[in-house]
């Protein structure tokens, strides 16, 4: 579409939920850390890259990573379905899990 329009054209949010979900369906956890760097290019200001680092360290059972993160995406703009109430939520569900593991 660049090269053709002239125009660079953002990955939509249903196209991150899409390759989010195959993503979870390999266990191919690593590669939401590079969902994250592409929702940053695409929407600075949104919560998506956060969310996108606090869902990787979450799946890797790194909850104290991941809450942080969370916690940084909740002081960001909301985008799609990704809003404060489910980051709070997740921070609320990795801090339990953080001292479950203590």
């Amino acid at each position: 579409m660049s090269e053709i329009l002239g125009f660079q054209v953002p990955v939509r949010m249903s196209d991150f939920k899409i390759i989010e979900n195959l993503i979870l369906k390999k266990n191919a956890y690593d590669e939401l850390g590079k969902m994250a760097e592409i929702g940053n290019v695409n929407y600075p200001k949104a919560m998506l890259g956060e969310y996108e680092l606090g869902l990787m360290y979450e799946k890797m059972g790194d909850p104290k990573h991941a809450s942080k993160k969370y916690q940084n995406a909740s002081q960001m703009e909301p985008i799609g379905d990704l809003n404060k109430d489910l980051m709070y939520e997740k921070i609320d569900e990795m801090n339990t899990l953080a001292k479950k593991t203590k």
